[in-house]
């Protein structure tokens, strides 16, 4: 029994239709029962209204989130849920016809494993002029090909670990993690407006663990990534980058109190000879997108501390660095 979810804001019409028609392709396994959850986060129209989903055969409830952001959207859809196991679809993705299939194969053969990824994630540019430089860059976009099952329950975040493209995890999981969002023990939000961050992918994970889940990946769970012209460019990767390292050690700490260890906010100093660092190595090895990018994600390390220590104030020239760069 699956909830299908897929949260949505403003989608790309050519991209979104692709997931209504692998959504429609869909394999039914034997005696399952699916439904599909669009929730509107409040889009600029209708998402009902301007996409024909009238030939898709699953059952579908259409929910506008008036809330912006990707958490209380992802909450709205969680408690529409009628079924034990959620599969969360973002609007840029496009699930292989035999993703339910092979979904119900690994719950059924892992029994403690209580949120699965697919293993097997291809990232497609969507623009013909995409530039050849960025399919160096496709594991920013959640790239992967695991040859074998994985998985684990290692509190620190492993690399088999699921990320929130084409996420399946058991409902139980998530009405935990939402008790922990309205108790205000999780203080992150995901994407919402500007901000790029995915802590809320992380804690779902590691709320499965938390509750002696196992999570992990399967590499015949299969979808494509479909990234739009917007998305493929540098600046767009500088600001993905920035808000995943932001969001790492708040993402942890807050689902582990117990493990918290205080982290060290560096001098101005150190700060100064990390860039330092950066323009010396980096630039002159690299060049400058490896400098650009490299720099967002240490920026991002500091905005992790930052969170986690509400007393510091960040040096004024990173500041400066972060405006600059188009950061936050």
């Amino acid at each position: 029994m699956l909830s299908i979810i897929t949260c949505t804001y403003n989608p790309n019409p050519i991209i979104f239709n692709r997931l209504i028609k692998a959504i429609n392709g869909l394999i039914i396994p034997d005696n399952a029962t699916i439904e599909w959850i669009i929730i509107d986060n409040n889009s600029n129209q209708s998402i009902e209204k301007l996409f024909d989903f009238s030939f898709i055969q699953i059952p579908q409830h259409h929910i506008v989130e008036f809330k912006p952001g990707l958490t209380s959207a992802r909450i709205a859809g969680i408690k529409a849920a009628k079924y034990d196991w959620l599969v969360f679809f973002d609007d840029d993705n496009e699930p292989a016809n035999d993703y339910l299939i092979k979904a119900v194969e690994a719950i059924s053969q892992f029994p403690q494993t209580g949120a699965w990824g697919p293993g097997t994630v291809n990232v497609e540019y969507t623009d013909k002029t995409t530039p050849q430089w960025l399919n160096k860059y496709k594991s920013i976009f959640q790239q992967r090909n695991d040859e074998k099952v994985k998985y684990d329950n290692n509190s620190w975040w492993q690399f088999c670990y699921p990320f929130g493209t084409g996420l399946i995890i058991k409902k139980i999981v998530c009405e935990e993690y939402i008790l922990r969002v309205e108790k205000k023990h999780y203080l992150l939000s995901d994407r919402k407006g500007k901000s790029l961050s995915s802590g809320g992918d992380m804690q779902i994970v590691y709320t499965a663990l938390a509750m002696n889940f196992y999570a992990g990946v399967a590499p015949e769970i299969k979808l494509n990534h479909l990234i739009s012209k917007s998305k493929s460019n540098q600046n767009y990767i500088a600001r993905l980058l920035y808000g995943s390292a932001a969001c790492n050690l708040p993402a942890y700490f807050q689902c582990y109190p117990n493990n918290f260890q205080r982290p060290e906010y560096p001098t101005t100093k150190e700060v100064i000879r990390k860039c330092y660092y950066f323009f010396k190595v980096v630039l002159l090895k690299d060049g400058f997108r490896e400098l650009h990018f490299q720099f967002s994600r240490y920026l991002g390390e500091l905005e992790g501390i930052v969170l986690l220590n509400r007393d510091i104030k960040k040096a004024k020239f990173v500041l400066i660095i972060e405006r600059i760069l188009k950061l936050r």
